[in-house]
C-alpha cells in the first residue's frame, strides 16, 4: 500500500452495526487486533483498496494531492477541514514533495549524511514503539 503511515484524514460514516460487527468478527477470527472503531474502519478501507489494486480494477492513487483531486472529481469535497486534518494533509503533501525531490537528487551521499540517517532511524524506532 502506498500510504505513509500516520498521515491520514478523519472521515465520518453511518454504517449498519450488523455489517461492522460481521467484519469485526471476521478480523478477530484472523487474529487481527482491533483497538478502536477508527482502526476497524481504517483496516476495512485499506483492505478493500488493496484488493481493488491487486485485482487490477484501478491503479493506486499515489499522492495526496492527486487523491484530493480524484475525490473532488467524484463529488467528495473536503471544504471544511478541521485544523488537525488540514495540518495532516499539509504534512503529507510536504513529505511527498520532499521524497520526490530526494529521488531527483543525483548524489544521495550529500543528502543522506550519517546524522540524517541516525535521526531517521530514531524516529522510525519511536513510531514503532508508539504504535505497539
Amino acid at each position: 500500500m502506498a500510504s505513509i503511515k500516520g498521515r491520514k484524514i478523519s472521515v465520518e460514516a453511518r454504517v449498519d452495526p450488523r455489517s461492522l460487527a460481521t467484519i469485526a468478527s471476521a478480523l478477530s477470527q484472523k487474529n487481527i487486533p482491533i483497538s478502536s472503531r477508527s482502526q476497524l474502519v481504517s483496516i476495512i478501507i485499506e483492505t478493500f483498496c488493496r484488493s481493488l489494486v491487486d485485482s487490477n480494477v484501478v491503479p493506486m492513487v499515489e499522492s495526496t494531492t492527486e487523491a484530493l483531486q480524484v475525490l473532488e472529481r467524484v463529488g467528495i469535497r473536503f471544504t471544511e477541514f478541521s485544523r488537525r486534518n488540514l495540518r495532516s494533509l499539509a504534512l503529507q503533501i510536504h513529505s511527498e514533495r520532499a521524497i520526490d525531490n530526494l529521488a531527483k537528487t543525483e548524489d544521495l551521499d550529500e543528502v543522506l549524511t550519517p546524522e540524517v540517517i541516525d535521526e531517521a532511524l530514531a524516529k522510525l524506532q519511536d513510531s514503532e514503539v508508539n504504535s505497539a
